[in-house]
């Protein structure tokens, strides 16, 4: 397929065909996540840097859970349509969804533990914080939306299966509505949620496992057609983005739409939507060129590991913040930071990657205690 490189997973000990521009995406909302949380809870870059960095070119929200759908559209949708891998497809999904969960338990209790201490405030009594924890009332939001959407994806990968795409699309667009229109949106999520309500962000998630199923379709295309799309999103992009922000330039496009990511309106799925598409056409259109590049390499290892690059931009966030309070200074100090907080997450990839090789090649290396006899099988 085109623009898809074979790699090593190391954890596997095995060669599997990995499309590259996935971790690519991803790593890119990463970054502007990182971005994003650093002007917005610390940095200082004035009024305008603030609007350009933290607003007009934020994608990350609706990026990292459209590009999360597309990827389990592009993994396990082969997998469900093969007899032979459909119920380990459903498993391994269940599996995650619990993996995330435990996550979420482990990275609420330890910001407890460290964070809370670094910004000066109490750690309160840490069977409570447990137990706020598991019912979902304790941390961030971005992952128990991911435990929820991860469980109820057998079942939309079954539907999908049996044709009936056109009823997952109906049932998300009804809940949308129900939530936005009725005001229900705080419904089916958990206590703790603040942004990611679920009837709201699942459109987002569900349009990444559609387009996920057609990405190898996609990259069939001729480049004339890619072309084309590339130039529509961005099109629809500029629109939105006058619609959105025009009156700050006084050349706002008068729509009905409002753009609020909390709670979230249909204007800003537009937005991500439109945004996050026109990047993913453009870099796919230049993949022949950056796709071996540095910069594609350092961006693809965010990527490769977004899961715990969520977790420790949380940490390395507060961490750069607490020395950009302590070592304040002119634009050029503060993009410094920015670069070590960026820097930090990559060493951080990095050193997982390297034990992940070194396991991997101690595991080839190893001589099972009870090996069996050459030629025989156990029965």
């Amino acid at each position: 397929m085109q623009n898809t490189n074979l790699t090593l997973n190391p954890s596997l000990g095995r060669t599997f065909v990995r499309d590259q521009r996935l971790d690519f995406w991803r790593g890119l909302c990463l970054i502007d996540m990182v971005v994003v949380h650093l002007v917005q809870y610390g940095m200082q870059f004035g009024a305008l840097g603030h609007e350009v960095l933290a607003d007009y070119t934020r994608f990350a929200a609706g990026g990292y859970v459209l590009i999360s759908g597309m990827t389990v559209g592009f993994v396990f949708f082969p997998r469900v349509m093969d007899p032979e891998r459909r119920r380990a497809a459903y498993v391994s999904l269940f599996r995650r969804a619990v993996y995330i969960y435990l996550i979420h338990t482990a990275v609420t209790v330890l910001e407890v533990l460290i964070l809370c201490p670094m910004r000066g405030d109490p750690i309160g009594p840490i069977d409570v914080t447990l137990f706020n924890t598991l019912t979902f009332r304790q941390g961030y939001d971005l992952l128990p939306f991911y435990v929820i959407m991860l469980a109820l994806c057998p079942f939309v990968l079954e539907l999908m299966r049996r044709r009936l795409g056109w009823a997952v699309a109906l049932l998300s667009t009804a809940g949308f509505l129900w939530g936005k229109v009725g005001y229900h949106y705080a419904d089916f999520s958990p206590p703790i949620t603040k942004t990611f309500f679920v009837v709201l962000w699942q459109p987002i998630f569900l349009m990444g496992i559609f387009a996920g199923t057609r990405l190898r379709w996609y990259g069939t295309l001729s480049t004339r057609t890619k072309q084309w799309t590339m130039a529509g999103f961005w099109l629809a992009s500029t629109l939105i983005f006058f619609a959105a922000y025009g009156d700050h330039f006084h050349l706002r496009l008068p729509t009905p739409l409002s753009f609020w990511k909390i709670p979230l309106t249909f204007g800003e799925i537009l937005r991500y939507i439109c945004l996050v598409g026109a990047i993913v056409t453009t870099t796919d259109l230049l993949w022949r060129w950056i796709g071996d590049s540095a910069v594609a390499a350092y961006v693809n290892r965010l990527g490769r590991r977004s899961l715990a690059m969520y977790i420790a931009q949380i940490y390395v966030v507060g961490y750069v913040n607490n020395l950009v309070d302590s070592h304040p200074g002119p634009w050029g100090t503060q993009f410094f930071f920015m670069a070590l907080a960026l820097t930090i997450l990559w060493l951080i990839a990095l050193a997982m990657d390297t034990i992940a090789v070194l396991r991997a090649r101690v595991r080839e290396t190893e001589t099972p205690l009870f090996a069996e006899p050459s030629g025989l099988t156990a029965s």
